[in-house]
């Protein structure tokens, strides 16, 4: 059973039809591309890193799940930052370094959660920041039957938690149906992040591990 606090919220994503149609599914339909928004995600929360997983059953894709222990998200940066299609964090929030590695915003266009449409129908989003537990889920079909407004449904709202703060994101229903090359996608990965030594980022597919660094340019 879900927590609920004090007042129960509901979410909210605003768009146009044809615009996301048009960005989620065109720009990332390859993982390469659609992943890296992810993982910039993770480096802006100031995350020493990020893990990637990849599960096959009978070597058919069942679900890529992408977790990091950044700064975690609040109700409020859900629904005002990560919901918010074309928001530009570095507009938005300056060219302020971050508190803990001093990482200036990547200046991505905000249009993360529609990379993941690119590759998923249905995508959980699991978050904690501040001692307080967020998990809310999105899926492809009902979003585009909503029109204009869609309503991400909340599983989990402000459940306290002593667990330090941490997003993980996991995508399922998949399009792809070709099976996960971890040494290409990490080489593809690798030329698309310049290297910095506070941030690792790291592919798993059952018990093949494949960090991506610099020395595969």
């Amino acid at each position: 059973p879900s927590y609920q606090g004090s007042t129960a919220m509901s979410l909210e994503l605003k768009f146009d039809p044809r615009t996301i149609e048009h960005l989620g599914v065109k720009m990332y339909s390859t993982l390469p591309p659609a992943l890296a928004e992810l993982i910039s995600n993770s480096y802006d929360a100031d995350s020493p890193g990020v893990v990637v997983e990849f599960t096959e059953i009978n070597k058919t894709p069942k679900s890529i799940v992408i977790k990091d222990e950044g700064e975690g998200m609040s109700l409020d940066d859900i629904q005002n930052k990560f919901l918010v299609i074309g928001r530009n964090r570095r507009n938005d929030d300056g060219d302020k370094p971050s508190d803990k590695f001093s990482r200036l915003p990547t200046g991505k266009k905000g249009l993360g959660k529609l990379a993941l449409f690119g590759l998923a129908n249905e995508i959980v989003v699991d978050t904690i920041k501040d001692g307080l537990r967020n998990r809310f889920r999105l899926n492809w079909t009902e979003l585009l039957s909503s029109n204009s407004i869609y309503n991400p449904k909340i599983e989990l709202q402000d459940q306290p938690i002593d667990r330090p703060n941490r997003t993980q994101i996991q995508l399922s229903d998949l399009k792809r149906k070709s099976q996960f090359d971890l040494d290409s996608l990490a080489d593809s990965l690798a030329k698309i992040f310049s290297s910095d030594p506070s941030f690792s980022i790291v592919l798993k597919k059952g018990e093949i591990v494949v960090p991506v660094d610099g020395n595969r340019r």
